[in-house]
């Protein structure tokens, strides 16, 4: 009797994993489980497929080498992007970046990692997280803003060519009546 239960056990896990696989990989977006261990490396134990779109790499390869996700972090953002990994002292705190990404498939992307961090049995650090594109919202933004610059831009020298015709009616008006 308790092989049979063992064995229906084993048989629910897998079938439960399986669930969750399909279940993480239809979100357009990474969800993940990142491991710090105490010496300073990291591992992947859980990645989507979402990780495709987003960093231009498979699933295997970043289990197999995570350091790819940080070489595809845009230069500039880096330095913020380091920091914010390093855990804070309140462990399960929801922390968020914004950042840039440059894969080989295309231009950067923007996109949003959200995540909490708890510390495990043997000292490593645990965060699990999802990592969405919001590029279309920082083009959006970006839009409105320049928008808003042509808008402004517009005004002045509307004011700018309303003053210089009202500065030159005078003097040519004189001009007009000594001819």
């Amino acid at each position: 009797y308790g092989f049979v239960r063992i064995i229906l056990l084993l048989q629910r896990r897998r079938d439960l994993e399986r669930h969750l696989t399909a279940f993480t990989d239809s979100f357009p977006s990474m969800i993940y489980r990142r491991i710090r261990w105490p010496d300073g490396s990291l591992s992947l134990p859980f990645v989507s497929r979402g990780i495709t779109e987003l960093y231009g790499v498979s699933a295997d390869a970043a289990q197999r080498d995570p350091a790819l996700l940080e070489a595809a972090v845009h230069e500039d953002d880096r330095a913020e992007f380091r920091e914010t990994l390093v855990p804070s002292q309140e462990s399960g705190v929801l922390r968020s970046i914004e950042y840039r990404l440059v894969n080989g498939t295309g231009p950067w992307k923007w996109v949003s990692d959200h995540f909490t961090t708890v510390a495990g049995s043997s000292g490593e650090l645990i965060s699990d997280g999802i990592i969405l594109d919001v590029t279309a919202e920082h083009n959006r933004a970006q839009l409105a803003l320049e928008r808003q610059q042509n808008e402004r831009a517009n005004r002045i020298r509307s004011e700018l060519l309303a003053s210089m015709a009202h500065e030159l009616r005078t003097p040519l008006n004189a001009i007009v009546g000594f001819t």
